[in-house]
This record gives structure tokens, sequence and C-alpha cells, in this order.
């Protein structure tokens, strides 16, 4: 039991504070810091959803030419929130991409779908497969897991792959030129 009564607030005490000899541009350096995430911070907030007054028109950048300014338009305000989200991407090769991009060119400038459903589902499926192989099947070959899990994983993956692929067909098939714009213009964003 205490003899102190309860009314008697504790006492505080504190230490004196430590005072070392730094030099200045040490004590400078935090505040650099701080102001610099705090502009890249501003700058990489989202905007609203209301347009900036003038979108459309030309955006200059200091140290470009004029003429180079003015063909490039101030992009939109949805291209500048996926441009901050973060992403995952992959590579595939150099015929897949132009063979994606000579499909894509032909069914902005068709006038009906026949024919290009299919060719869109078969591009689909290819996508698929150099995605699976990308995300997956590469990073256990980096780890070389060893023949057995490589043929394990390259069979399940040719599952999910035959799966995804029966899915879309399906939707793709049924889609009429309008929704394959849709798509293919959606294709050629991400890419």
């Amino acid at each position: 039991m205490s003899t102190k009564p309860a009314s008697t607030p504790a006492r505080r005490t504190t230490a004196p504070a430590k005072q070392t000899a730094t030099p200045t541009s040490s004590r400078k350096a935090p505040v650099r810091k701080a102001a610099a995430t705090a502009g890249a911070i501003a700058s990489a907030k989202v905007p609203s959803a209301k347009p900036p007054p003038g979108e459309g028109k030309a955006r200059t950048v200091p140290g470009e030419p004029a003429a180079k300014a003015r063909a490039r338009p101030v992009p939109k305000t949805d291209a500048i929130r996926e441009t901050v989200l973060p992403s995952l991407r992959f590579h595939h090769s150099h015929a897949l991409r132009q063979k994606t991009w000579a499909l894509l060119d032909e069914i902005e400038a068709a006038s009906h779908p026949r024919g290009h459903n299919e060719a869109f589902a078969d591009l689909v499926a290819e996508l698929v497969q150099a995605g699976m192989d990308w995300y997956f099947l590469r990073p256990l070959q980096r780890a070389r897991v060893g023949f057995m899990a490589e043929q394990s994983a390259k069979l399940g993956l040719s599952g999910a792959a035959r799966m995804i692929n029966s899915a879309s067909r399906g939707f793709i098939l049924r889609m009429d030129l309008p929704q394959l714009r849709v798509v293919a213009g959606y294709l050629r964003e991400i890419g």
C-alpha cells in the first residue's frame, strides 16, 4: 500500500535533451527530402473526375520544340489514372506483337465482324499462352525446380489456358463489330 494521497499528481522527471554538434547541411537534408516527397506525392495524386480546363489542347513541355508539343494531346483523365496505378506486364515475341497490331488495325478498318471474330479469338488464345509462360513457367525455370516440376506445371497451365480460351472464345465469337472494336481498343491501350 502506498502512503501518498491519491490527489497528488505524480512528478514527471525529464532528462535534459542532449545537444550534439551537427553540421548545418545534415539538419537541412530532412527538410529537402520532405519537400521533395511532398512534391512527388502532390504530382502523383489522381485527378478529379472533372476534366481540366483546356482538355484536348496541346500541352507544352519545357525544352521541347513548339511543333512537337502541339502534336501531343493532353491525356484524358482515365489515361492519367491508369498511369498512376501499379501494374504487371509480360513480354512476348516481336512476331506476336506485329500480328496483334495488324489484326487490331484490320478490326478498326472493318465494315463487318465476319472473319475477324475468329482471328481475334485465336490471337487472344496466343496472348493467354504467352502470358502463362511469362508469369508461371519462366519463374520455375529460373528457380531450376527440375524437369518433373516443370512438366507438371506445364500440364496444369495447359488445362487452365484451355478453360480461359474456351470461355473467351465463346464471348468473342458472339460480339458485333462495335463490341469487337471496344475490346480491340482496350487491347491496344494496354499493349
